[in-house]
């Protein structure tokens, strides 16, 4: 997968993971996926880092949702759900 197309498919899974989390800010997403994808920087192939990304990124928008809804503050501030 060249560069290009990588990051249209990124851009894809930001929009999907706002529409799923509505309540989320877009930074908040952005930050989540962000993370995820650094996490994948030396992937290769990269051909299923987006869609890896975007496993990633959901399970910890999730796991921000109940960590804010439950009232625990020891979440990053990057990753709460607003």
């Amino acid at each position: 997968m060249n560069p290009t197309e990588e990051a249209r498919q990124i851009s894809q899974v930001i929009v999907r993971l706002l529409t799923k989390f509505q309540t989320a800010s877009y930074d908040t997403v952005e930050a989540a996926v962000e993370d995820a994808l650094a996490h994948y920087a030396e992937t290769r192939p990269r051909d299923l880092v987006p869609l890896l990304v975007e496993h990633t990124a959901t399970a910890t928008l999730a796991s921000s949702t109940r960590t804010c809804n439950s009232g625990s503050s020891d979440m990053p501030e990057h990753l709460h759900v607003r």
